[in-house]
């Protein structure tokens, strides 16, 4: 699937599933309001990508480039951010239930109001957070 088709099916409210779109240049894309289930995503470019309102579950974000990235109120369910840069990202209020953040790196990341429950594999004593985790 090309960009141009999964902005297309984003914007005709369908869902995209089991899908692979490994390596893809996503930079500010806009995707707000995607329903992504079973995707892949490893190696994507997804700077400045717009998220925001998006139900993400299951989907592979190892690796990836997410600064300055819309995430705002997303949903996050056991998804993979395994070595991927949130650099100036805007997490705020997304539920971040599950997700895994091993070797994640943050920078100026805006958690205000982020749901966070089993989250595996987060370390925020050595990078500054914007905002107020809420813990459940």
């Amino acid at each position: 699937m090309t960009r141009e088709e999964l902005e297309d099916k984003v914007r005709k409210g369908e869902k995209i599933c089991h899908v692979d779109l490994k390596g893809v240049d996503l930079k500010g894309a806009n995707l707000s309001n995607a329903e992504l289930h079973f995707v892949d995503l490893k190696n994507s470019n997804l700077t400045g990508v717009n998220l925001s309102n998006a139900i993400l579950q299951e989907v592979l974000l190892d690796n990836v480039d997410l600064s300055s990235a819309n995430l705002s109120r997303a949903s996050f369910k056991n998804v993979e951010f395994s070595r991927a840069l949130l650099w100036k990202t805007n997490l705020s209020k997304a539920d971040l239930a599950g997700a895994n953040f091993s070797d994640t790196r943050f920078s100026e990341t805006n958690l205000h109001g982020a749901k966070i429950k089993r989250i595996y594999k987060l370390s925020i004593e050595s990078y500054p957070i914007i905002g107020e985790i809420i813990w459940i």
